[in-house]
């Protein structure tokens, strides 16, 4: 499904270019739930935006199902985004003035799609993840668990293929954390492919794969055990 070759992006402040990423390799097959793991700043959000079409990539290639998206235009990456991709954020950005349906139904929304057929695909989705019964409920009502399966809902509403999640569980308690981990393993198990960045082990290990960035590369580790940093035309 993503294939990233040789990607390096740097950012340039006042006083120096700092490189992020460098000559990184990545593949990521359909199906797989992968865990990127890493220190603040070693550029793990970097990554995650390059594969969402956010930010595009100073040297190398990223295909997305063979099509190469380095040099795509911004138009054609907001396509992209909104027909492929779905992201679950840490603090689960929902509308408080929306009600949860309403907020399901946003992606769609913007999308042009007329407002009842928005609504009751809003309500299916609730409903498939088993909390339909939070559809008419205001937002501030409620819990962090239930607002990150309102988040995770609407994040499904478009059926995108590639499901992108940054510190899914982070602001969860370790009751919540565990039922978002478990809906999130239900849904790879369905088909959905997951990228989820995070700093937590217990998220990591729930994974198939963990890769950890460090120096700009990627290190692989299935087990858990770090292991040594792979060349530049290695893929990981």
């Amino acid at each position: 499904m993503i294939q990233l070759n040789n990607v390096c992006k740097a950012f340039t402040n006042k006083k120096q270019r700092i490189k992020v990423l460098d000559c990184l390799n990545l593949q990521v097959n359909t199906g797989e739930m992968i865990a990127i793991m890493g220190r603040s700043g070693a550029g793990k959000s970097t990554l995650l935006n390059i594969m969402a079409g956010l930010e595009h990539v100073d040297e190398g290639q990223y295909f997305f199902h063979d099509e190469a998206l380095s040099s795509k235009g911004r138009e054609a990456l907001a396509t992209f985004r909104r027909e492929k991709i779905g992201f679950i954020m840490q603090h689960y950005p929902l509308i408080d003035t929306k009600n949860v349906t309403e907020n399901v139904a946003l992606p769609l929304l913007y999308g042009k799609h007329p407002k009842k057929d928005a609504m009751s695909q809003a309500k299916k989705m609730l409903a498939n993840l088993d909390i339909g019964y939070l559809e008419d409920q205001s937002i501030e009502t409620l819990s962090g668990g239930e607002a990150q399966r309102v988040a995770i809902a609407r994040a499904l509403i478009q059926d995108p293929e590639l499901i992108l999640a940054d510190e899914p569980t982070g602001s969860l308690d370790e009751e919540a954390e565990k039922d978002i981990l478990d809906l999130c393993v239900h849904l790879n198990r369905a088909g959905k492919t997951f990228i989820i960045v995070t700093h937590d082990s217990v998220v990591a290990e729930r994974c198939h794969k963990i890769y950890k960035l460090e120096d700009g590369r990627c290190l692989e580790s299935p087990t858990g055990l770090i292991k040594k940093p792979l060349k530049s035309d290695d893929t990981c």
